[in-house]
């Protein structure tokens, strides 16, 4: 399993320097990512522990109230990242759905169509870069304003498919910056 998503990734990335290809994501592949199932789980555990928490029968030993504060806060920490999760991904569904990225290696452009408008970059078009994340190895998350050279700003999400060809194209951009934030929310 882990050879066939590194296949694909890679097709995804080195295909589209070659031959024609067109990346859109449905919100049901979406939010069954790894992030998101992650999230469901937490939230399952979550509201398994308050219900033992509720219900559960203490010996005299120990009495119920540490045992319910002890369980709540560990049931409040997983759902507190199970929210962090979720919100992220909702954040930037926001900005990924109904979004096309397809790619023409013949005229070495690529046609980026949103729901606000169709963008048409070659090489050259792009003045500068902007990668906002939280650059944390496990739970990352992060997004490109793509500062065009006519005035156009373009955002795209790391959860995108067809992003990391989108920068194979588009090696030489001469400005790339990359911002620290803890919380990598598109405004």
């Amino acid at each position: 399993m882990f050879i066939a998503a590194a296949l694909r990734d890679s097709n995804q990335t080195y295909d589209p320097l070659y031959k024609p290809r067109s990346f859109h994501i449905t919100g049901k592949t979406y939010f069954l990512n790894g992030d998101c199932l992650f999230a469901y789980f937490l939230i399952g555990i979550a509201v398994f522990l308050i219900y033992v928490a509720i219900t559960a029968k203490i010996t005299d030993s120990t009495p119920h109230w540490q045992v319910f504060t002890a369980l709540s806060l560990v049931a409040l920490m997983m759902g507190a990242l199970a929210y962090y999760l979720l919100y992220l991904n909702i954040n930037y569904w926001r900005h990924t759905k109904d979004t096309t990225l397809s790619f023409d290696p013949g005229h070495k452009t690529v046609t980026v169509h949103t729901p606000e408008q169709k963008y048409v970059i070659r090489e050259g078009d792009i003045e500068q870069v902007d990668l906002v994340s939280n650059f944390h190895t496990k739970l990352y998350y992060g997004y490109f304003t793509v500062k065009l050279k006519g005035g156009n700003e373009l955002i795209l999400t790391d959860n995108m498919p067809g992003t990391g060809a989108f920068f194979q194209y588009f090696r030489n951009t001469p400005h790339y910056y990359r911002h620290y934030q803890r919380f990598p929310i598109i405004k």
